[in-house]
């Protein structure tokens, strides 16, 4: 924006600015400058239409949508996505990353471990999708396993942070060394474990819930669920519809 505005000469920018979804009134006209944006996802393209007789919008636009309804999957991209996946899992990029230090300074323990205490709850989770996130990784698009992915596995394992795609220190790493961290369990949303745990044993129950606890109207506003359920992955997502799939007590 500043540069457009700093070089009138030219009068078109078109930048992929930080929206997912963008429409066509996410442009700007910044005097002679029409500002374009295509979302950093790549998941649009912009067509332009150049109009020199017009007096006033020379140019137009229009955003198309990559969508798979009307444009197929090539097979040389299918070749290409399972090379990279095989790369990452070659590279073991996920665990060779340095991970980062969960706020809290607190450990993840593994649903199993918070079902013996919380029993209905685990029961709860077992009949749910969740349960299930990182199996259906290796069935996922194109029919190409991701469980090596960074970017699929924040969001389908326990200990990472997802909008940042950063493992948190003694988070998921693989199925075969935390293999108690796969799905979407129940310190994705109530945070590690550890100190809770802790807390009990020490007969601290009310400091230990109090720790833990995490109502429907928080996980609603801090937005906990949409950190996965984002537009990208979930764009016909609503807080609640969904919650009732997986309400626990």
């Amino acid at each position: 924006r500043k540069l457009a505005e700093k070089f009138p000469a030219f009068n078109l920018v078109i930048s992929t600015d930080i929206v997912e979804e963008p429409t066509t009134e996410n442009t700007e006209q910044l005097g002679n400058t029409l500002l374009v944006k295509t979302g950093h996802k790549g998941k649009f393209v912009a067509v332009i239409g150049y109009y020199p007789d017009e007096p006033k919008q020379k140019y137009r636009f229009d955003l198309v949508k990559l969508d798979g309804e009307r444009f197929k999957n090539d097979a040389k991209m299918v070749a290409h996505m399972q090379f990279y996946q095989d790369l990452l899992k070659d590279s073991k990029l996920a665990e060779q990353e340095l991970p980062i230090k969960h706020s809290s300074g607190d450990k993840f323990v593994g649903a199993e471990k918070c079902g013996e205490c919380h029993t209905k709850a685990l029961a709860k989770w077992n009949e749910s999708k969740h349960s299930h996130a990182f199996e259906s990784l290796k069935t996922g698009r194109l029919g190409i396993s991701r469980i090596y992915d960074p970017e699929c596995i924040c969001c389908h394992t326990v200990g990472w942070s997802a909008p940042d795609v950063l493992r948190y220190d003694g988070g998921f790493v693989n199925a075969e060394k935390t293999a108690h961290l796969k799905g979407v369990q129940c310190e994705n949303c109530h945070g590690p474990g550890s100190k809770h745990i802790e807390l009990i044993e020490q007969d601290k129950k009310h400091e230990a819930n109090k720790l833990m606890r995490v109502s429907v109207d928080q996980a609603r506003k801090k937005f906990l669920c949409e950190s996965c359920h984002d537009l990208d992955n979930s764009p016909a997502f609503k807080f609640d519809d969904y919650w009732p799939k997986i309400a626990h007590q």
